[in-house]
């Protein structure tokens, strides 16, 4: 996506939009995995070499404590991910990242939609031509600092993930 001009606004903001959910699609994947992992490690440390005892609550224990891990750690990520989703939230970090002026992208998106009685279509059209070039440098870098925290959650996960792995190796 870098360096290719968008053919619209809205193109530029669905760029960013589907660059943030792989981002946190990407993030989900990797911290279930790991949590995941630590539940077999946590299984496998408490079995020990008698394995499981008939009527043992532990791996009850380790299925319901991984559960409710899981479940906060996909409601964090979903929560964070709704507040970046927002059209207004995302213009507005798009234009902070593209140095453009506040409501310029937002406006642009409006008038593609529909240009309101009284505004010139061939007006509102040159505007969008030169906003275009502004917002050529890409989803990662027009998604600011949402593709910035993103990242670093899938990096954390990754790396949990990755530390879990040489624990169990």
């Amino acid at each position: 996506m870098s360096g290719r001009q968008p053919r619209s606004v809205r193109e530029a903001l669905g760029q960013v939009r589907t660059h943030l959910r792989r981002l946190a699609l990407g993030t989900v994947i990797v911290a279930l995995s790991g949590i995941a992992g630590g539940m077999l490690l946590a299984a496998w440390l408490l079995a020990g070499a008698e394995g499981w005892g008939n009527a043992s609550a532990v791996p009850f224990a380790i299925l319901l404590i991984g559960g409710i891990t899981g479940s906060g750690v996909l409601g964090i990520i979903l929560y964070r991910y709704r507040g970046w989703e927002r059209e207004e939230v995302l213009t507005r970090e798009m234009e902070r990242s593209a140095g453009v002026s506040d409501g310029s992208v937002r406006s642009q998106v409006e008038f593609d939609r529909a240009v309101p009685t009284g505004v010139s279509g061939s007006l509102a059209r040159l505007g969008e031509a030169q906003m275009l070039p502004r917002l050529s440098m890409g989803a990662r870098q027009l998604s600011g600092a949402f593709g910035r925290e993103g990242l670093r959650f899938l990096r954390r996960g990754g790396a949990g993930a990755l530390g879990l792995v040489a624990v169990v190796v």
